[in-house]
């Protein structure tokens, strides 16, 4: 409690004098040795992220340069920009349909192509189209079965095929 100090004309007692604090000292190896243990604990015991990889398999290469393919087996899909998707059975000059991801879409296109005695599906990127595109049909393929399929590039060819359909049918 307080202590009130009256002033008479006397000298003033010597007042008591103030106890000095005493340091507080924190032993932290215990939380630290904790730590380290919960930390150890959790590293080990998390499992890592599992990658998830579509397998493909590589035909040894052909030293005559090439291959015959029937043409009837085979399904064209080009991927171009904003998520669209061509496909063509055949040759382009069979006609081009434009086709979407969903599952009326393209799912149910390879669905009907792996009927098909040996089918064989194209793939062919544009520069401009996304990378996601080109997963998506990869994903497709794997749902659907389809055991051979081919990431060829986009030629001169296609292109022509390609601004033919544009002009034709959407203009």
């Amino acid at each position: 409690m307080a202590e009130i100090h009256h002033q008479t004309g006397k000298k003033s007692e010597k007042k008591a004098p103030k106890s000095k604090r005493k340091r507080t000292h924190l032993d932290m190896t215990a939380m630290v040795d904790v730590a380290f243990l919960l930390l150890t604990f959790f590293v080990l015991s998390a499992t890592l992220a599992d990658f998830k990889q579509i397998k493909m398999t590589v035909p040894p290469p052909n030293p005559d340069g090439g291959m015959e393919v029937n043409e009837e087996k085979m399904l064209t899909i080009i991927l171009d920009q904003d998520a669209k998707v061509y496909q063509f059975k055949g040759v382009a000059e069979s006609g081009i349909f434009e086709t979407n991801f969903s599952q009326k879409g393209i799912r149910s296109l390879l669905l009907e192509h792996k009927k098909k005695e040996d089918p064989i599906v194209v793939i062919k990127p544009k520069k401009i189209s996304k990378y996601r595109s080109l997963i998506n049909v990869l994903d497709e393929l794997m749902i659907t079965g389809h055991k051979k399929y081919v990431l060829a590039p986009y030629t001169e060819q296609d292109s022509l095929a390609m601004a033919s359909y544009l002009t034709t049918e959407h203009l």
